[in-house]
């Protein structure tokens, strides 16, 4: 669950960090929150109510990210960062944010999103709660459970379509 405070969306992201305009903006557009902003009367300067009980779950992990984002921290841990996204923009975030602008940073992603396991660098399969394996995407490609990785990359995809078409 996305942690937001009972202050405004700018507050939320700042986090008390000095404002920097072009970093700020940067990270609104990287984190598809420009929209959301135009639409709410008061932009980033909204109030967002106790636990952002006015703001959906996606807009909730999307200002949580460009929080993590603007705080330029050297290591990042995410838990599940998209699931609360649709699948396009949870693909958009995921490749703009994690893999592209924090590149350069030390990643650690916990996830069910299995199509972006190439991305990683070392990859951990847990399986009740435990370490089965634990390489490379090269190295996982030749393993014997890769099968039942694609197969579940495969039925989460077609979950999350039909469930953004069923919205639709």
């Amino acid at each position: 669950e996305s942690w937001i405070q009972n202050t405004t969306v700018q507050n939320n992201i700042l986090f008390f960090h000095k404002y920097d305009n072009d970093k700020y903006n940067k990270i609104l557009n990287l984190c598809e929150l420009k929209p959301d902003l135009d639409i709410l009367v008061g932009g980033d300067l909204t109030e967002i109510g106790e636990k952002g009980v006015n703001l959906s779950g996606g807009q909730k992990a999307r200002i949580s990210i460009a929080r993590a984002m603007y705080t330029d921290k050297d290591i990042f841990i995410f838990d599940d960062p998209i699931s609360a996204l649709d699948a396009h923009v949870g693909k958009n975030i995921m490749m703009n944010c994690i893999v592209n602008y924090l590149k350069n940073k030390t990643r650690i992603l916990v996830t069910h999103a299995l199509q972006y396991v190439s991305h990683a660098d070392r990859i951990v399969y847990l399986h009740e709660g435990e370490i089965k394996w634990s390489g490379t995407y090269k190295e996982l490609l030749v393993q014997p459970f890769y099968a039942e990785f694609i197969n579940k990359i495969n039925s989460y995809q077609d979950k999350k379509e039909a469930n953004n078409n069923a919205n639709n």
